[in-house]
């Protein structure tokens, strides 16, 4: 668990929304 949740749910985010750009957002 990182010392920044907040850190790290953001760049969770942004990982999610480059995977529905990608429209792999199905296949996870």
């Amino acid at each position: 668990m990182p010392t920044y949740p907040y850190l790290y749910a953001g760049d969770l985010v942004n990982v999610l929304k480059k995977k529905h750009a990608a429209g792999t957002y199905k296949s996870l």
